[in-house]
Order: C-alpha cells, then structure tokens, then sequence
C-alpha cells in the first residue's frame, strides 16, 4: 500500500481564507458600532446649523429701526408714534427721518415729529437727487396731543453720502446763512434761499 500524502497547502489557504473573513465581518461589526454611537443628535445638528447661520451673517443694524419715534400729527391734533416705515412712502423717506432721530443725544426725547401730510407732496419735504429739505421737530418728546408739543417744526436739511447714508446738516425756521451753505450743493428746488452778510438773500452757490 502506498503512503498518504497530505496536501498541507490546501489547508493553509482555507485558513488563510477563513482569517480574512473573520477580519472583514469584525471590521464591518466596529463600523457598524461606531456610526450608531456617532450619530448626531436633532439637537446637534440644529445648534450645528444656527453657528453656521450666525457665523455667515454679519452682524448688522437694519436700515431702518422699527422704534415709534415718530410723532405724527394727525388732523384732530392728536399725535401717534409710528416707525419710520409707517409714513414713509420711499426709502429715503425712511432714512431721513431716521438721520434725523441719530442726531438726538437724549434716547428719551428722541422723537421726529411730522404732520400726517409730510409726504404727500406738500412744500413740508423736498427732495432732489441726494439732497432733501423736511419740515419737522426734531429730539422731541414722546406726545399724544399738539399742545405737548410746546414748539413748531423747522425746515432740516439733509444730503446722502458716498456709502448711501442720509446726513443731517443743518435746520432752522429761518433761511440759512450763505456763508454755511455755500459749497455744500444744494440745489434750489432743495435750498431756495440763503441769507447773505448784509441781510439780502440769494440763491446758494
């Protein structure tokens, strides 16, 4: 009878197979595990969001603030507060009227106040290009009837600047002098009138 030979080889490979699968399933079980406990939250995943949100945006004021600040004065002399965009007709409007309340010191007498009118056309607001004239007080207190008032408004003028923002230059119930307007660029459909030095009035250079 002849002597057996065993193919060792055979049996190496097959063990070699073996390992190679009992490596690949205890990989894909530590996977498997791992996802599960590194799945992230609901919660998570909103504060993730909202950091992402903040972080993109800048951290800016609106154009125009929504304080009632504007005292209104309505045909039964009565007065409301209103925001700007309650009465303004166009953005500028709405700018203008907030330059106007910036140049208050006093948060708590801060209020513009306009007639009702103020925009519909009347002589009470001006405006060509990036110039414009408002008949109104300015740093007044809050008030819900004319008597409160204890004063009349006054023409103010304002221009934009380069960035687009409305500056408040000067304002008062009588024409300004020429010696501080002169140069400025206002028109006269803004700007009739100036006062010169010997009293006389022309139309700003």
């Amino acid at each position: 009878m002849g002597k057996l030979n065993y193919n060792e080889s055979g049996f190496s490979a097959v063990e070699t197979i073996l390992i190679l699968v009992i490596v690949v399933l205890l990989g894909a079980v530590g996977y498997l595990v791992y996802r599960n406990n590194h799945k992230p939250t609901v919660a998570n995943v909103t504060t993730a969001k909202s950091s992402t949100s903040s972080s993109a945006k800048p951290n800016t004021s609106p154009a125009t603030p929504q304080g009632n600040y504007v005292n209104v004065i309505q045909d039964n002399s009565t007065v409301t507060q209103v925001t700007p965009s309650k009465i303004a007709m166009t953005t500028d409007q709405a700018k203008i009227l907030q330059a106007m309340h910036e140049t208050c010191k006093d948060s708590s007498s801060a209020n513009v106040t306009v007639n009702h009118a103020v925009f519909d056309g009347s002589d009470n607001f001006r405006q060509s290009g990036n110039y414009a004239a408002i008949n109104a007080g300015k740093c007044n207190t809050p008030v819900t009837t004319l008597d409160q008032l204890g004063g009349s408004g006054a023409m103010n003028f304002l221009h934009k600047n380069s960035k687009g923002a409305w500056v408040y230059d000067f304002g008062g119930q009588q024409a300004p002098l020429c010696s501080d307007v002169d140069g400025l660029g206002y028109p006269t459909i803004v700007l009739p009138t100036c006062v010169t030095a010997d009293g006389s009035t022309r139309a700003p250079n």
